[in-house]
């Protein structure tokens, strides 16, 4: 695509908003010169025309969505724009030559700063935004000393910031009065003193019972001992407000109940929200999470995320439906122990997670701590085996494509579990009981959520210097410039030759990279690796690109059988970067033979039958008690789930995969035998090996 314009005065030209709608990647050019890409090769290089986008991307527009948005300030757009004719070019790129739909729709919007207007009016979905000044930092919302310096770091004012909630402000009433007040509605770029000002915050209610689980009905009563406050309360989920119920009497719970509240008085702000969740003769073996919100945030037909919604295509997954949006709710959690103990509750985001699983009933949430819900981190160890103390993300997962209906609901997870002690990177699992607005919601998968703040909680990185990415190439993270380059010297130069595979090793992380495809083609997962691949590096010295385990619900037996040559499948049929970066560094020797080697290390030990079995039993027994529960929930029985997806399905190929696994590794390195090693330690029970 190619058009034309143009300018008269590139002087009076300000800011410059490059809009998107596209399916499924595009590179575009302003007078020759690359201003954006997305999801198609490598920033600064031209892709060619037959080049295939990473992955697929669906329009906008057509869903009732708004195109995506590239702001570009006045002093870049200076270098590149000139007096007289300009040309914007769009290269479009589809995902596959096979699809059904290409398209790309671009606008260019060009700020003027005088009354001249030559141009056409911008469309009318057209936001530029408010740009307020920003600081570089933030305060803490527990508060803290600000100051205001000259050029000579002479203090010219200070205001010892209080303890606030999130979207208020406190400063100086009026203007420049060294009287200090409260503001419900912050007044950026404007006077204070027409603002409506509050002495500060009502104290919170205090319940007369604690949240959590009883056997019989209880009776609670609700005060607040602020000086002329009222308390007003909600019992569906819904944040409390001044339009919520006012209190007047005790609230009879006979069944399980969310009970929300806060404390309102003349003259001073609201206070913060209390919020208990109340079981009534409701138990689980696992940790329970009860999530509260707005009913409609989750359930209204056209706005809650839960929903299709009324702009969902007819076909499945039904692209454009409300669950397929990136919308994100408040909500607040409890965590109870399995022991019923309340670990914590926080204020958090919520939204839908997953790909195709999103058109399940059950779906699968990703929950969010942000400085706008009341902490910008969730400080509690959500793994035991995991010393990470302290998220800024994770999942409650359904186990993606396998629910309990067709598989064993904990397979993804016995798989990374699996490798916790391998050169693998994986996602860590435990299992819980998700309650919404207290109506029981089934088991879920809790998981870490991969992005720059895993690699940061799992590593010691810096969340904001890593590139992550997926596929064979599409950016999550930073750039994949190095990446890319990395790959076509392993494909393009003679790994057998030393020096060149020493080059290698000190950017890629070989047992990580052996372990991942060796961990991959055992499980016989065969939706990888042209889906669910993604790697990252730390943009520090010293690191090496390492591979995440991701999405592996269609292995160990859901997607493949024990017999299958997966091992060949990659390595001749996977048209990917990965699979032939791995050909290339097997003419090298010495990754040969690790390779094999390795392969064998672990199928004697962390793939034995009995090892497997082990797990996949204990996650088993894990969530057996609370299973008949979510089966009568969501469908299905406990003899399938036991005899048919676990025994007949799972363990069956837990059993079996080892022999077939052994001989596809030596056909396909034309290897002479098998031979069996016995290892014996002297005396008998003096150690291990």
């Amino acid at each position: 695509m190619r058009y034309e314009f143009n300018i008269v005065d590139t002087s009076v030209i300000g800011d410059v908003y490059f809009h998107m709608d596209y399916d499924d990647g595009f590179v575009a050019y302003l007078n020759g010169v690359e201003i954006m890409r997305e999801n198609v090769g490598v920033n600064g290089q031209p892709a060619a025309y037959n080049t295939f986008a990473y992955d697929q991307h669906e329009a906008l527009l057509y869903q009732g969505q708004l195109p995506e948005e590239y702001k570009f300030a006045e002093e870049d757009v200076k270098t590149v724009l000139t007096n007289g004719l300009n040309v914007i070019c769009i290269q479009v790129h589809n995902n596959t030559n096979t699809s059904s739909d290409m398209s790309a729709r671009p606008f260019v919007t060009l700020g003027i700063k005088d009354a001249s207007n030559s141009y056409d009016n911008v469309p009318t979905w057209f936001k530029a935004g408010e740009a307020w000044m920003h600081t570089n930092f933030t305060i803490k919302s527990g508060g803290e000393n600000v100051y205001l310096v000259d050029n000579g770091a002479n203090i010219i004012d200070q205001i010892a910031s209080p303890d606030m909630q999130s979207d208020d402000s406190y400063g100086r009433f009026p203007d420049g009065n060294a009287n200090l007040a409260y503001f419900g509605i912050p007044t950026p770029d404007s006077t204070n003193n027409s603002a409506a000002t509050y002495s500060g915050y009502v104290s919170p209610p205090d319940f007369s019972i604690d949240g959590g689980f009883y056997s019989a009905s209880q009776t609670l009563a609700l005060s607040d001992t602020f000086p002329g406050a009222i308390v007003r309360y909600t019992i569906d989920g819904t944040a409390a407000s001044v339009a919520s119920p006012q209190y007047f009497s005790a609230i009879q719970i006979d069944s399980n109940m969310v009970v929300r509240a806060a404390g309102f008085s003349v003259g001073y702000l609201p206070s913060e929200i209390s919020s208990n969740t109340y079981f009534i003769d409701d138990y689980s073996t696992l940790p329970v999470i009860s999530i509260s919100t707005a009913p409609e945030k989750l359930f209204d037909w056209n706005t809650g995320i839960y929903t299709l919604g009324p702009n969902a295509q007819p076909n499945v997954p039904y692209y454009g439906a409300n669950y397929w949006q990136d919308w994100e709710i408040p909500i607040h959690m409890e965590f109870f122990d399995a022991n019923e103990n309340l670990q914590f509750e926080q204020g958090l985001g919520m939204k839908i997670h997953g790909g195709w699983s999103r058109t399940q009933p059950q779906k699968s949430f990703r929950l969010l701590a942000k400085g706008r819900y009341g902490e910008p981190s969730l400080d509690y160890q959500l793994f035991p085996d995991k010393e990470i103390y302290s998220f800024k993300r994770f999942i409650l997962r359904t186990s993606g494509n396998e629910t309990a209906q067709n598989g064993t609901f904990f397979r993804d997870a016995l798989m990374h579990k699996l490798v916790e002690d391998t050169h693998n990177d994986y996602q860590d699992y435990a299992p819980v009981v998700t309650y919404l607005n207290g109506q029981f919601w089934g088991i879920y998968n809790m998981r870490e959520k991969i992005g720059r703040y895993y690699l940061a909680e799992n590593f010691g990185v810096d969340a904001d210097s890593v590139d992550l990415l997926q596929f064979d190439g599409a950016v999550i993270e930073g750039t994949n410039d190095d990446f890319i380059d990395l790959a076509t010297v392993i494909t393009t130069q003679n790994m057998a030759d030393v020096v060149n595979y020493q080059a290698v090793e000190a950017r890629l992380d070989i047992p990580n990279f052996c372990d991942h495809f060796i961990t991959q083609t055992f499980y016989v997962n065969w939706d990888w690796p042209q889906n669910n691949i993604k790697y990252w590096r730390a943009q520090q010295p010293g690191w090496k690109w390492r591979y995440i385990l991701t999405d592996m619900d269609f292995g160990l037996g859901m997607g493949g059988s024990v017999n299958d040559n997966d091992i060949e499948r990659v390595l001749t049929q996977s048209n990917t970067t990965h699979a032939f970066m791995l050909n290339a560094l097997l003419n090298n020797t010495t990754f040969h033979n690790y390779f094999i080697n390795r392969y064998a290390d672990l199928i004697n030990t962390t793939f034995t039958a009995e090892n497997m079995r082990n797990l996949a039993y204990a996650y088993r027994d894990s969530i057996m008690e609370d299973m008949p529960d979510h089966l009568n929930l969501w469908g299905g029985d406990m003899n399938t789930w036991q005899l048919v997806n676990i025994e007949g399905s799972l363990v069956s190929f837990l059993n079996n995969r080892q022999g077939p696994a052994r001989d596809h590794i030596e056909q396909y390195f034309n290897l002479n035998k098998q031979v069996d090693v016995t290892l014996n330690v002297y005396p008998e029970g003096a150690g291990t090996i």
